[in-house]
């Protein structure tokens, strides 16, 4: 029974690994990585990015990818634990996202499928945060965002301005 459990575990883990491979090179993360955010490396989901050398390098970002997923391959000796943790995480995942707005999933498909300017991303964002201002000055808002979290904007985004 053990045995069965570390096969089903380590399918798991080697089906997450794949998901998040896709998820990392998608049209999603291009769009999300213009407005400073990401996928996790741990739990797939988005996340707001710091810029600092590691994305600079692509063998750093390949090794750090690299232990976080072998950190997870250990967790099949505790096989049952993590197939349970899995589906767990993967039912509140979908129940959470059930009941979002229609406006919510409109922008997360067109995250997903269409490679967005970004002032639709900073539109879209503002939208499914309830934000209701000019565009100018959302725009302003999220350069003063990234600027503090270490990325140089203004090459960047000079023929925005």
């Amino acid at each position: 029974m053990y045995e069965l459990g570390c096969f089903v575990a380590f399918i798991l883990w080697l089906y997450r690994t794949v998901i998040l491979l896709v998820a990392i090179n998608s049209t999603a993360e291009r769009n999300l990585r213009k407005v400073g955010m990401r996928h996790s490396w741990y739990t797939g989901s988005v996340v707001v990015m710091t810029y600092s050398a590691e994305y600079k390098h692509l063998l750093a970002s390949v090794i750090k990818f690299a232990a976080i997923r072998l950190m997870f391959l250990v967790g099949i000796i505790f096989s049952w634990i993590s197939v349970v943790w899995f589906f767990g995480s993967l039912i509140y995942l979908k129940g959470k996202d059930s009941g979002a707005p229609a406006e919510v999933k409109e922008f997360r498909w067109k995250l997903r499928n269409r490679d967005l300017s970004f002032d639709d991303l900073v539109t879209g964002l503002a939208k499914i945060s309830g934000v209701d201002a000019p565009l100018e000055v959302l725009r302003n808002d999220m350069f003063e965002n990234m600027r503090e979290r270490g990325f140089n904007v203004s090459p960047m985004f000079s023929h925005l301005k």
